[in-house]
């Protein structure tokens, strides 16, 4: 009989220390999941503002390229405009015309010639 309370009395013993280690183990489990939980809740605001800068990088670079397309469209249009203005002067230039029929052989057309009909501007000056 004795033997049997000693048995029973270490069976009671080992029986506390294993719901005590249960217990233990029960309160690091809490700890860990509640550990898990904020990385998980991290981890989660982390890949939406990953995601959001995605969306945000994609959306700028769209408006650079239409941007790039707006440059390139005002550059044909001055390039064009241009030309026309160009265009426009070769037309209108005196060159080809037999300006001595119109009694204007002599007449120097350089608007920054001092010369006006073979006289200096200090003859006309004098006058």
């Amino acid at each position: 009989v004795k033997k049997l309370i000693s048995q029973e009395k270490k069976l009671d013993k080992d029986e506390e220390e294993a719901g005590e280690d249960l217990l233990k183990l029960h309160e690091e489990l809490a700890t860990l999941q509640a550990r898990m939980a904020v990385a998980a809740g991290r981890l989660s605001r982390i890949r939406k503002t990953k995601n959001k800068v995605k969306e945000r990088r994609a959306s700028e670079f769209r408006r650079g390229i239409q941007g790039l397309e707006g440059e390139d469209k005002l550059a044909e249009e001055l390039s064009r405009r241009e030309n026309e203005a160009s265009e426009e002067l070769q037309s209108l230039n005196p060159e080809g015309i037999d300006w001595d029929s119109l009694g204007l052989g002599d007449f120097n057309f350089d608007p920054l010639s001092s010369d006006v009909v073979g006289e200096s501007s200090s003859g006309v000056v004098g006058h």
